[in-house]
């Protein structure tokens, strides 16, 4: 390589353009993860993400735009935005490569360029197989315009070749099996050239001659495979996620996963490896920090102490990018300056939010593989906690310290239950059997000693906060298969359990209701059911979400109507339901599998008899995931679970619908937990009554003393609020006490000056 282009990457390492981003209504909070592929050049730094898309930075990480959005097949109508990898030109550094494809569920979408540094692209398909994943890509440092992909297609299959900057494609070597990596380059002699196949078998090309190297073992492959060559040894490195291999182009793969270690710090995982073609130094991101070698794996140095980065190497600097932020280097890792946080891409599976006196407490169960974190700062930072890969979270209503987190894959190990009561500092499996697989948690608002998870053949319930589980009777000689996947208690009726089955191939798919704890149940809907939703303090009002819309109860299910909830295709479906705990007119739910740019997030202001779709700015994927709604203001501030946004939040003006919107009368007496809480200095506290009562709502405080009595009358069915002050109080913990009739109950409120 010249000294010119040298000394044009060189300049990388020092941005000097800085700014943030304008904010938007709805923005992505969290929590960050590495993305796939990262493209560093002197005016820009570019990342290749999973499933959203090319993010574009011009002040060194501060601020990112997205710059490409869905790649639709026209024949499936079909977006693929995973961007597998990324190369710079090495004779324009304004010209960029990307290989889009494959995700979990979409074809590839093929090879795409930029000739303006990242800010627009275009496909170049011309010769590519249709639909092709493209895995690995390189440029040629010896000839311009010299470019060669490796490419997943039934049948065709292999490396491709172009020699006009990507404009046309050739094939240039055709493989029975697909190549984990395209051509790596001497790097003495330009007419060498080396690609490994997924089996081990090493192709060496000189002068257009290819010979195959026979490997001693079978590698396996993980989810990002890449290849490496040391210019100064000749020994090649097969990296992915579980392992590490060293070859010195003799086909005998030595594994060298055992031997990352270093000041008592052992990998556990490989996000990414790199190597600086100069020296030889090869560079492994691990779970833990990032290790460095300058003898092909024979002795390690942690370098960095940030887990789950993404590396890469440019002369004369080293960049890292994930879930610590986005950093540089200048002496191999020796010593670091910050350049800014990373971005906010992640896959978010599940959530949980607490609002406590410190504020609002998230957890998330995001990346991929699954990790739970947690931040208290409404999404501006992230801690990792340390839970055996869970799929879901849940905390304690009213105490963000006590955690639950689960295994629901019965497929995957480790399963199990965990607890924690130091919000996640430690943990203690709380299940008697660790193979158990929880697939939801429910803790009851009456009482949060009570928690339900939903297991395979049926629902188990602890009332001492999770020392000790029973298998509540009745409902698996319903369906010996049965395999819940849902589980909700009422608000009123603390008794009331509904439970739902996902496995459409079963005759006993559906959703089950108890009205006795779970001593008996009842099937109520047969379908297949992805979420559960009960309204608040009137429990006759149920939904359901399945595979193509939403359906209402108005009699606890035994009867269903699907509304104005719009269709979506068959492969679509509704994964979460949450109702406004203040209106139960006022609906959200997410979707997946709806076509790009479709929304995701539906919403209904009238109880679910029409909806309409909130699209969110710049977010190309409209796979949503979990919600979260909580009053702030004359606004709701949403929160919603993305595959490839992370934690997204919004606010929208609240809608003007009362209590009692459809005229239903509540079917028992509930108090709601006021809101805001904590607040400064009013609250509302509100409180539905099944009929004509006298009634008194009064705050104590701590000592039980009578600080003010809101209501003293008698007060016809219905829905009713009161308006508390603090003027004049000082801040602590009080207590709100509603009696009508023979109904009593106190609730916890916060005043924070």
């Amino acid at each position: 390589m010249t000294a010119r282009l040298r000394s044009a990457y060189a300049i990388a390492g020092v941005l000097l353009i800085h700014g943030m981003s304008s904010a938007q209504n709805w923005h992505s909070i969290g929590p960050p993860a590495s993305p796939w592929s990262m493209c560093v050049g002197p005016n820009t730094v570019l990342l290749g993400t999973q499933q959203a898309g090319i993010l574009r930075s011009t002040d060194a990480g501060v601020s990112w735009k997205s710059v490409q959005g869905p790649i639709v097949v026209p024949e499936v109508n079909t977006p693929n935005n995973s961007v597998t990898c990324m190369d710079r030109d090495p004779f324009n550094l304004n010209v960029v490569y990307a290989g889009f494809g494959p995700d979990e569920s979409t074809p590839g979408n093929g090879f795409f360029k930029s000739t303006d540094d990242g800010a627009t692209w275009q496909a170049k398909n011309s010769g590519l197989p249709r639909w092709s994943p493209v895995t690995a890509l390189s440029a040629s440092p010896f000839h311009r315009d010299e470019l060669y992909i490796s490419v997943l297609s039934y049948g065709n299959a292999g490396i491709y070749r172009s020699t006009d900057g990507g404009d046309s494609w050739t094939l240039f070597c055709p493989v029975n099996g697909a190549f984990v990596s395209s051509l790596v380059f001497d790097g003495s002699d330009s007419t060498i050239h080396y690609a490994v196949e997924i089996s081990g078998i090493i192709h060496i090309w000189k002068n257009g001659v290819d010979s195959v190297v026979a490997s001693s073992r079978a590698l396996n492959t993980g989810a990002r495979v890449t290849v490496l060559l040391n210019p100064k040894s000749e020994a090649l490195f097969y990296v992915y996620d579980a392992n590490m291999f060293r070859c010195a182009l003799d086909g005998n793969w030595v594994s060298l996963f055992d031997s990352i270690y270093s000041g008592g710090v052992k990998v556990g995982q490989i996000t990414s490896a790199a190597i600086d073609q100069t020296t030889g130094t090869v560079f492994v991101c691990a779970d833990c920090g990032v290790f460095r070698t300058t003898d092909d794996g024979v002795h390690w140095t942690l370098v960095s102490p940030y887990g789950g980065m993404t590396a890469r190497v440019t002369p004369n600097s080293l960049f890292l990018e994930g879930f610590g932020g986005f950093f540089a280097s200048g002496d191999e890792g020796n010593s670091w300056w910050r350049l800014a946080d990373g971005p906010n891409i992640s896959r978010v599976y599940d959530m949980s939010l607490v609002t406590s006196p410190g504020g609002d407490v998230l957890y998330a169960v995001a990346g991929d593989p699954s990790l739970l974190y947690k931040s208290t700062n409404d999404g501006s930072s992230w801690t990792q906690l340390s839970v055996p890969l869970p799929t879901v979270v849940k905390a304690n209503p009213l105490n963000p310290n006590t955690v639950f987190a689960a295994r629901g894959n019965t497929f995957t190990t480790p399963a199990g239950l965990y607890r924690s009561r130091d919000g996640g500092i430690t943990w203690k499996q709380v299940l008697p059997d660790s193979t158990v697989a929880a697939a939801a948690i429910e803790i009851s608002q009456r009482d949060t000693n009570r928690v339900l998870i939903a297991v395979p053949g049926g629902v188990m319930e602890s009332t001492n906060s999770g020392d000790s589980w029973r298998l509540l009777s009745g409902m698996s000689g319903s369906n010996a298969y049965f395999e819940t996947n849902l589980v909700k208690v009422s608000d009123t009726h603390p008794s009331l359990i509904v439970t739902g089955d996902i496995i459409n191939y079963l005759p006993g798919t559906g959703i089950y209701v108890s009205a006795d704890s779970g001593k008996t149940w009842t099937q109520r809907a047969k379908d297949n059911i992805i979420s559960i939703a009960i309204t608040p303090g009137n429990d006759s009002i149920m939904y359901y979400g399945s595979l193509s819309t939403v359906y209402r109860s108005t009699d606890q299910g035994l009867h269903w109507n699907p509304g104005g909830f719009p269709s979506v295709s068959t492969d679509g479906y509704v994964n979460d339901i949450q109702i406004a705990p203040d209106d139960p007119a006022f609906i959200c739910a997410t979707m997946r599998g709806m076509g790009a740019r479709a929304g995701g997030l539906m919403v209904s202001t009238n109880a679910g008899s029409t909806w309409s779709a909130l699209v969110f700015p710049g977010v190309f994927d409209s796979s949503r995931t979990k919600l979260f709604i909580e009053r702030r203001g004359d606004k709701y501030r949403i929160h919603v679970g993305t595959l490839s946004y992370g934690w997204y939040v919004g606010e929208i003006p609240r809608p003007l619908s009362s209590i009692g919107a459809e005229n239903h009368l509540p079917s028992s007496t509930v108090l709601f937990q006021n809101f805001p809480n904590p607040f400064n200095p009013t609250t509302i506290i509100r409180y539905a009554l099944s009929k004509r009562s006298v009634v008194s709502l009064s705050v104590f405080n701590t000592l039980g003393q009578n600080v003010i009595t809101l209501v003293d009358e008698a007060q016809e069915a219905g829905n009713h609020e009161a308006r508390f002050s603090g003027e004049g109080l000082a801040s602590g913990v009080y207590f709100y006490r509603l009696q009508a009739g023979d109904f009593i109950q106190t609730k916890k409120l916060i005043l924070l000056h």
